[in-house]
């Protein structure tokens, strides 16, 4: 009973009350006295439409809950919709009015907003963790460099020499490559 679309209510009483009593949608529900002295005459379509507009403001609520819908509520809340629409087309003498329209109109709202809702809370990110704690690692961490290119010696057997090269940036030109080995005063390897 909780996937049944609450939009299916305006549906059900314009098809018992317009259509097997023959209550048409313009007849005078009521009236209310205005403050100006004027009477403010109340159709019974005007109440099928703020009776609609209030049960898919119940829809919303119902579909903004944390736990949601399951997609079988919104499948309903389709045939529901196709349902009045097949009345609209079909039997456009009972069906083919604006009261009737409107209501359509707010079942479409309803179907497309519980997808449209679903959709969002499916491609909504998880919530942010924070990370587990790293523990610190005692003493210092080894150091593994490769040989530079071209060199010999106790740099080849692993004495964590470097040279990266620094670029001027001028291609072509004598010494535009400087070994870094050069700028601290140690030895640096034959340019490549």
């Amino acid at each position: 009973m909780a996937n049944v679309p609450l939009l299916l209510l305006p549906l059900a009483i314009y098809n018992i009350l317009f259509i097997l009593i023959g209550h048409p949608v313009e007849a005078e529900a009521f009236r209310l006295p205005l403050m100006a002295g004027e009477q403010w005459v109340v159709r019974a379509g005007d109440l099928l439409i703020s009776g609609s507009i209030v049960l898919l403001v119940g829809e919303v609520i119902r579909n903004s809950r944390a736990s949601g819908r399951p997609m079988m509520a919104h499948l309903l809340s389709l045939m529901v919709l196709a349902g009045a629409i097949c009345e609209f087309v079909l039997w456009p003498k009972a069906f083919g009015n604006s009261v009737f329209f409107i209501v359509i109109l707010l079942m479409a709202a309803d179907f497309i907003g519980g997808i449209a809702q679903r959709t969002r809370r499916t491609v909504a990110p998880a919530p942010h963790r924070a990370p587990a704690p790293v523990e610190p690692q005692s003493g210092p961490l080894p150091v593994q460099h490769s040989a530079p290119q071209g060199t010999t010696g106790d740099r080849a057997a692993g004495s964590h020499y470097m040279e990266p090269q620094i670029s001027t940036g001028l291609a072509g030109s004598e010494g535009a490559t400087i070994a870094i080995g050069e700028i601290v005063g140690t030895e640096p390897s034959a340019p490549a």
